[in-house]
């Protein structure tokens, strides 16, 4: 046995029963290099003032941080710039982009820019905001980075006339053969005189033909290229002209960041495991209201009542009922009441005036007492 003496006298003391103990400050299952061979776990007054218990406790070696106990052999590497399993590798997996997960997913961010961009030949600025993709990944050894993608400008659906009244400008110069007859800005809008020529304006494809004019004994149009379309001679405006992208909760998920695309509006989504508060967060989680409750079963007559916890209000509410062929006290059914004996042999149970037979001989029960002879008394 492990006592410290030479029990068996091969002056060797405890030399079968001790084991190898690591050095183990953290608690973690995993020791230093720093051993000792004992009987059993050791505790030192340095253990307990940290975590309380045995300092030579771990059975396994070889942990790189003894002070963290979220870090040994045994721990998944995770990307925060530590080795976490002790491998000598610092955010490292065996594949690549294994720990990207820990890093976030990739999101559209809103950098805050903004930008007038001019259309209608410089009658009308619609506004911009600049979002990028970001990618969050692990760089190896140095924990979690992230990278632009791409950078795109969305429409807030926001427009502005202006240069009201001035000459038309932009994609064609003011005085190019294109634009005939001073048009100008009106409205958000190029327009101008059609001269003698009062043929109504007209799309060909992504063409708006406008302003009809007479040159050379027939009717000539200014033209421009329709971005988004032409119908009906004019080109057809930003689907997303006064569309507001408000957060939103559908099925159970919050879309955020919403920016409008062809008139439609598209979100980052935020799963909500509760369902949504409203639109700019998740509901808590359900309280349970039976954490704690015990239900106990009780007695009404010779039946026995079980009860269980209704999860609505925390309260105890009957579930089932057992009838008691022996009477129910403190909510449990009593067993079937043992027999009186006057006498007992082995595992006989006999009453006054019962015989029965030991060794060849007839014996009479009688005041808890055998008596031989009398078996012309039996009942």
């Amino acid at each position: 046995m492990c006592d410290g003496k030479d029990n068996n006298c091969n002056a060797v003391i405890d030399e079968v029963v001790k084991a190898t103990y690591y050095y183990d400050k953290d608690r973690d299952g995993y020791g230093t290099s720093k051993s000792s061979s004992l009987c059993d776990a050791d505790t030192d007054v340095e253990c307990v003032d940290s975590f309380g218990g045995a300092c030579y406790s771990a059975t396994r070696g070889n942990d790189c941080n003894d002070a963290d106990r979220n870090i040994n052999p045994g721990a998944s590497e995770v990307c925060d710039g530590k080795d976490n399993n002790c491998d000598g590798r610092i955010d490292y997996a065996s594949s690549a982009n294994d720990l990207d997960n820990s890093c976030g997913t990739d999101v559209l961010v809103a950098t805050g820019n903004t930008r007038s961009v001019s259309v209608n030949y410089a009658c009308q600025q619609i506004e911009q905001k600049e979002w990028r993709d970001v990618d969050y990944f692990c760089s190896e050894g140095s924990g979690c980075s992230n990278r632009v993608i791409s950078t795109t400008w969305y429409s807030t659906g926001v427009t502005n006339n202006v240069n009201e009244g001035a000459i038309c400008r932009g994609n064609f110069c003011s005085g190019s053969s294109t634009l005939n007859y001073n048009f100008r800005c009106n409205n958000g809008q190029c327009t101008g005189a059609s001269s003698s020529c009062d043929t109504a304006d007209y799309c060909s494809g992504s063409y708006r033909y406008f302003g009809g004019y007479c040159s050379k004994g027939a009717c000539s149009f200014n033209s421009e290229y329709c971005q988004l379309g032409c119908n009906n001679g004019k080109c057809n405006q930003d689907p997303c002209a006064g569309v507001t992208c408000n957060n939103v909760c559908a099925a159970g998920q919050i879309g955020i960041g919403g920016t409008c695309s062809n008139g439609k509006c598209y979100y980052n989504w935020d799963y909500c495991q509760s369902g949504c508060a409203d639109d700019t967060q998740c509901s808590s989680p359900p309280v349970n209201k039976c954490a704690g409750v015990t239900c106990q079963p009780y007695c009404n007559g010779n039946y026995k009542i079980n009860t269980r916890c209704d999860s609505s209000n925390g309260g105890c509410v009957y579930s089932s009922s057992e009838y008691c062929q022996y009477g129910c006290e403190s909510g449990q059914c009593k067993p079937k009441p043992q027999q009186s004996c006057s006498c007992r042999y082995q595992d006989q149970c006999l009453q006054n005036w019962q015989c029965t037979t030991i060794g060849g001989a007839n014996y009479l029960c009688y005041g808890g007492r055998l008596y031989k002879g009398y078996q012309n008394q039996c009942r």
